[in-house]
């Protein structure tokens, strides 16, 4: 495991989950315009499961971000 960087703060955490549930909330909307049935009629099953997987990790992580934003001044670290 990586030793911290001291200079890392709170407002730092606060701000990556912020990016990071930018970047899960761009993927759910792209797997939301994705076609979930096969070209035999099929369900796509594994599509299917990557979205329920970044629909919880998004949510999760937005989740995060709202409970750690009384990080975002940097007086509060």
């Amino acid at each position: 495991m990586e030793t911290p960087d001291p200079a890392y703060q709170l407002s730092d955490l606060y701000y990556e989950l912020l990016d990071l549930h930018q970047l899960t909330e761009t993927v759910r909307e792209i797997l939301g315009e994705m076609d979930y049935v096969r070209q035999d009629g099929r369900r796509n099953t594994e599509l299917a499961r990557v979205a329920a997987i970044n629909r919880f990790i998004s949510d999760t992580v937005g989740r995060m971000a709202n409970f750690t934003s009384r990080y975002d001044k940097p007086d509060n670290n």
